[in-house]
């Protein structure tokens, strides 16, 4: 059974209500949702998130006190086992919306979490302890006006980025850490994977159709849990790699709303063994990042004028008529971009390290199969997989992380494929 909430679904239901009746409803209908009331500011480290709500929340315990350092707690003496995961969601679902209006649509989503897991020997779980997401989404809704006398086919563009770090709900007891308030992502004793462990922050994508915008979850509906024998292995294991197809063998139907869900994608989950200084060490990365609010918010992209600047103080620029320098100091020996490439966006992501991030979208003349075989060729190692037209490339090389998804050109012009290159510096 499909992990269905019914704030995800009524997210769906604004499809249609969006063209309606407008974004201040939309606010109505997302206040609904359910929220968290058992979280509270941790005092200790107010970080503030996208939204302005506090990043780290503690639920109350009577008999467990919170750790002093709640973002970074962890006792190395400990024979705990840390782990990265590198877990990604592509996805194609089709629906049918009741709302003021009828709709239905297909919409490709398509999602990315980093975290960073601990092992617990003592409930043999993996538990998150920090992770940032990623998720973009594009698709057509056509819509019946009532009495369906009038339909017309939007465009819907959403996008996302979240960082949240779980340290401050770690307790102790004993002197021993409690890591049972913090989301899993692995059970261990029974071989399972949870695809999508519930975020602090709900309504953390931005959907957009026309000028209207409205927030809320991402809509991506794998399994609830996955098995998966290689999941027994761990702590012993130091490398992992798990992949699954999956569909809706029957219609999902929500008793609320009335809508309908058939989602058909692909979930991958790779996850590689950390000493307790590496992880600690990714930690402070996205705490770093967190603190210092360097995330770049991408649905600017599809509000009208695209060829303005999005924001100077974040160091973006677009331009997809007539194109961009690429980034400063842009390592092509990562992954090169040849020189007749349109680059419609150009971003440098400073970090406290030595090296910069960098976040480019290019355009190419060649066929998506053509591209798709000239960095297979380039890049020989890395994780590779293609569904629903959209091919998506995951690795490591010389320092660098690098997440390169590769489709059809939807920015304009003469050029046949689009190209997104996200390239994220490994800490020493």
């Amino acid at each position: 059974m499909y992990g269905l909430s019914k704030s995800i679904l009524k997210a769906i239901a604004a499809i249609g209500t969006l063209i309606v009746i407008g974004a201040a409803a939309l606010v109505a209908l997302n206040n609904q949702k359910n929220v968290n009331n058992n979280s509270h500011q941790n005092t200790k480290t107010k970080i503030q998130n996208k939204n302005g709500e506090s990043s780290n929340s503690t639920s109350p315990d009577k008999n467990n006190d919170s750790l002093s350092n709640s973002d970074m707690p962890l006792d190395p003496n400990i024979p705990d086992a840390y782990y990265k995961a590198i877990v990604s969601i592509f996805e194609t679902n089709q629906f049918e919306a009741d709302a003021q209006v009828s709709s239905k649509g297909i919409i490709d989503s398509f999602l990315i979490s980093n975290d960073i897991l601990i092992y617990d020997n003592k409930t043999e779980k993996c538990y998150i302890l920090a992770r940032s997401l990623t998720y973009k989404g594009k698709g057509k809704v056509n819509v019946k006006h009532l009495g369906g006398s009038f339909s017309q086919v939007k465009n819907y563009d959403a996008t996302g980025e979240l960082i949240e770090l779980y340290g401050d709900l770690i307790t102790e007891k004993d002197n021993v850490p409690q890591y049972d308030k913090l989301p899993v992502r692995l059970n261990v004793k029974e071989s399972l994977i949870l695809t999508l462990p519930p975020t602090k922050s709900q309504d953390w994508v931005s959907n957009i159709i026309g000028r209207d915008v409205s927030d809320g979850p991402p809509l991506v509906f794998p399994p609830e849990s996955l098995a998966n024998a290689q999941i027994a292995l761990i702590p012993d294991s130091k490398n992992i790699e798990v992949s699954r197809t999956y569909s809706s063998s029957e219609t999902v139907l929500d008793e609320v709303t009335g809508n309908l869900v058939k989602p058909n994608g692909k979930f991958r989950i790779e996850l590689r063994k950390l000493t307790d200084v590496e992880a600690m060490g990714e930690i402070a990365n996205l705490n770093s990042k967190l603190l210092e609010n360097k995330k770049i918010d991408f649905t600017t992209d599809f509000i009208p004028d695209p060829e303005s600047q999005i924001d100077e103080n974040k160091d973006i620029s677009v331009d997809t008529l007539n194109g961009l320098p690429l980034p400063k100091d842009y390592p092509q020996d990562i992954f090169p971009i040849s020189e007749d490439a349109f680059v419609a966006i150009s971003n440098t992501v400073p970090t406290e390290g030595s090296k910069n991030g960098y976040e480019v979208t290019i355009k190419l003349k060649e066929s998506k199969e053509e591209v798709l075989k000239k960095y297979e060729t380039l890049l020989k190692d890395a994780s590779t997989f293609t569904m629903n037209g959209v091919s998506t490339m995951q690795g490591e090389k010389k320092g660098y992380e690098y997440n390169v998804m590769i489709m059809d050109n939807t920015l304009g012009g003469k050029e046949k494929t689009m190209i997104q290159i996200i390239l994220t510096p490994v800490e020493d």
